[in-house]
């Protein structure tokens, strides 16, 4: 049973990051509209440099654990 447990931890951790990611991106998208222009496809680069840090974080921290 403690195999089960450390496995849904896990995945809760990994969709965690992806939400973190998803409402980055709306948040990006919401902000610049319709068209990004230059700030928006930096602002969207930014978000994806945040979610590998966030998951690599993640992968760190589960890595970690005992």
């Amino acid at each position: 049973m403690a195999f089960e447990r450390e496995k849904l931890v896990e995945a809760g951790w990994a969709t965690l990051g992806v939400a973190v990611f998803i409402a980055a991106l709306v948040g990006t998208a919401a902000v610049n509209g319709e068209s990004l222009g230059r700030d928006g496809a930096l602002a969207t680069v930014g978000t994806l440099v945040l979610f590998l840090v966030v998951m690599g974080g993640i992968g760190f921290y589960l890595s970690t654990r005992d």
